[in-house]
C-alpha cells in the first residue's frame, strides 16, 4: 500500500526541510512553499487555480471555507507569503507545532478568559510589521458546506486597522475523502487519500472587501463564499 511509505515519507521530508530552513533563513518562504507543493504531490492532487492571486505590499486578510487539513497545504503551496492562525494547543504537537512556529503561524488562546485584544493586536502587528497575508477561516471549523455562521472578529481586526479582506473558495474531487471533520483522524483520513486516484483541488480567488461592518460582512461574506 502506498500509505505505508508516503505518510513516513512525508514527516521525514517536513522534517529535513525544517533543518534546511535553519541553515538558510533567508529562504524559508521559499523552503515553505517547495513544502506544501511536496506534500501536495505525494498526496496525489492535481492542482488548479482561478481568479486574482493576493497582492499587497501592505499585508492582507484571506478567508473561506474550511474542509481538512489539506486546505493549508494547498493555500502554502500557491502563496509561502501566506501565514495562519491556529490554536495555541497546535504549538506543543510533535515536530507540526514547531514547524509552524517557525514559519509564522500565529497561535490563539481560545480560551472564553483569554485576552482578546491582544490577540488580535499580535495579529495585526503580523500582517502590518511583515506584510504578511493572514489566512483565517472563520467558521472555526471544517465541514464540506460553508453554512455555519462565521465569527467576526478577523473583520473587527479588518475594520480597526483598515486591513482588506480578500475571499477565497477550496473545491475538491472527491470532496468527502480530502475533508477532515466530525471524527476523523488524521492518519486515518491520510490512509484514505491513497485509495483514491485522479485526486483535483480547485483554488479560486474572489473579490476584495473593505469592512465597514464587521457582522454584516461575516454573514455576506460566508454566504458569497458559499454560492461560489
Amino acid at each position: 500500500m502506498k500509505a505505508l511509505w508516503i505518510i513516513p515519507l512525508i514527516f521525514i521530508k517536513t522534517f529535513l526541510y525544517y533543518l534546511e530552513s535553519l541553515i538558510h533563513p533567508l529562504r524559508t518562504l521559499d523552503i515553505k512553499q517547495k513544502w506544501a507543493q511536496m506534500a501536495l504531490g505525494y498526496l496525489g492532487y492535481e492542482l488548479s487555480e482561478e481568479g486574482e492571486r493576493p497582492q499587497s505590499n501592505d499585508g492582507l486578510i484571506l478567508v473561506g471555507n474550511h474542509i481538512g487539513f489539506l486546505d493549508i497545504i494547498v493555500l502554502m503551496a500557491v502563496s509561502p507569503q501566506i501565514t495562519f492562525l491556529a490554536k495555541k494547543e497546535l504549538k506543543y504537537w510533535p515536530l507540526i507545532g514547531l514547524v509552524a512556529k517557525h514559519v509564522g503561524t500565529i497561535f490563539i488562546d481560545r480560551n472564553p478568559s483569554a485576552d482578546r485584544t491582544q490577540s488580535r493586536k499580535e495579529v495585526a502587528e503580523q500582517i502590518l510589521q511583515n506584510k504578511a497575508f493572514v489566512t483565517v477561516f472563520p467558521s472555526g471549523t471544517t465541514s464540506l458546506i460553508e453554512n455555519k455562521p462565521w465569527k467576526k472578529g478577523i473583520f473587527e481586526i479588518s475594520q480597526s486597522y483598515g486591513v482588506p479582506v480578500k475571499a477565497f473558495k477550496l473545491k475538491y474531487q472527491p470532496v468527502r475523502e480530502s475533508a477532515y471533520i466530525d471524527d476523523d483522524s488524521l492518519l486515518g483520513q491520510m490512509w484514505k487519500l491513497f485509495q483514491v486516484e485522479h485526486k483535483k483541488v480547485n483554488l479560486t480567488w474572489l473579490e476584495t472587501f473593505q469592512i465597514q461592518d464587521p457582522q454584516k460582512a461575516a454573514e455576506d461574506i460566508r454566504s458569497y463564499v458559499e454560492m461560489a
